[in-house]
Formats: C-alpha cells, sequence, structure tokens
C-alpha cells in the first residue's frame, strides 16, 4: 500500500486497486493579532508564524496558530488588527518537551491575502471551492 502526496492537505491511497482521496483543508478568515515572527529553519526556508483571531456571534473567541513557509514579502506589510484570509491544511506535530512527548496544532498557509483586497480574498476562496468540488467529485 502506498501514499502519493501530491499536494499539502491532499493525498491518494492505492489499496489494493483502490484509489481513495482525501482532502485537508483549512480556511480562515480572521484578525491579525501579531506580528509575524520570522525564523530561518536549517534548510534555509523561512517560517512565518502569527495568530489568526476569528470571532463568532455563535461560538467562543477562537485565536488560530497558523505557520506559513517561505512567505511572500507582503507578509511583512500586514497589520496587526486588520482582517485577512488565509488557506492551508491542519498540522499536528509533535515535539520532544521537558515533560516529556508534547503536541501542537497550526495551520500550514499555502495562500493568504488581506480581506481588503476583494478580488485577491475571493481567488483565495475561489481555489478553496474548486479544491473542495474536486474531492467531492473523487
Amino acid at each position: 500500500m502506498g501514499t502519493k502526496q501530491s499536494e499539502p492537505g491532499a493525498y491518494e491511497q492505492n489499496n489494493a486497486g483502490e484509489t481513495e482521496t482525501g482532502l485537508n483543508q483549512a480556511v480562515i478568515i480572521g484578525q491579525f493579532v501579531s506580528e509575524p515572527e520570522f525564523r530561518t529553519l536549517p534548510s534555509g526556508s523561512v517560517a512565518a508564524s502569527f495568530a489568526l483571531r476569528v470571532r463568532s456571534s455563535t461560538a467562543k473567541t477562537t485565536s488560530v496558530p497558523v505557520v506559513w513557509y517561505d512567505p511572500p514579502k507582503r507578509l511583512a506589510t500586514w497589520t496587526v488588527g486588520e482582517m485577512v484570509i488565509v488557506r492551508g491544511s491542519v498540522v499536528r506535530r509533535f515535539f520532544q518537551a521537558a515533560r516529556g512527548l508534547g503536541s501542537s496544532t497550526e495551520v500550514v498557509v499555502r495562500e493568504g491575502e488581506r480581506a481588503r483586497h476583494r478580488a485577491k480574498s475571493q481567488t483565495v476562496l475561489d481555489r478553496g471551492a474548486s479544491e473542495l468540488r474536486t474531492a467531492a467529485d473523487d
């Protein structure tokens, strides 16, 4: 049984001739609440970590941890307090902590835009909807 990773969040699995397709997609529309923390990884890639606050009239306010690998330069121009839209996949990471094994869950961003840029934001949403339709049709 092999697993083929075609794109972050999507996979195909071949099991006795059958193909199953899955989709791990998150779309977060929220308030940019912290300046990104940029760090260079041993591979040379850059990881930008930040949080988005999602408020809802029907649920508690949620803070969503986000990481964007090799983000575009425009991320540094995003302003704390503005609304943004990001699309990516949910990832749970495990690590060794002082008291044993620890874990964290975050959204790994594939693309993002300021919500005030309507056309660009709509493109992010349209790509996400297209992925959902494709996964549902498989």
